[in-house]
């Protein structure tokens, strides 16, 4: 009798521990629009840009990356609060800075500013 409930408790371990890993494993799903945004600035003058701020966790991070037709996306990077816009005129030789204020909640998942 011993052994049968020496089996039946390793079978309950390892289904015990595989249930484990795999909900351990799942992600959470992200809502869009709910904590944060990613943040898309559009400015004619910009070549590249660095922006400063707040993530979805409350951590301060520094993003940057090079504006296509003067258009940058964070893909990728939730914001939330103001964050600080450094944009880079190559022409004037100039660095710009421009607060932004991104909403924690709104519809859809990126946030549009205009210098």
């Amino acid at each position: 009798m011993a052994s049968v409930h020496k089996k039946l408790f390793l079978v309950l371990l390892v289904v015990l521990t595989l249930a484990t890993m795999l909900f351990a494993t799942q992600s959470q799903p992200v809502e869009a629009g709910t904590n944060g945004q990613q943040l898309r600035f559009v400015c004619s003058l910009m070549h590249e840009a660095i922006i400063r701020g707040y993530n979805q966790n409350g951590q301060r991070v520094e993003w940057r990356g090079s504006a296509n037709q003067g258009t940058i996306t964070t893909w990728g990077w939730w914001w939330k609060g103001w964050v600080r816009v450094y944009y880079w005129n190559r022409s004037r030789n100039y660095w710009y800075s421009q607060p932004v204020y991104v909403p924690k909640f709104q519809v859809g998942d990126t946030y549009e500013a205009r210098c």
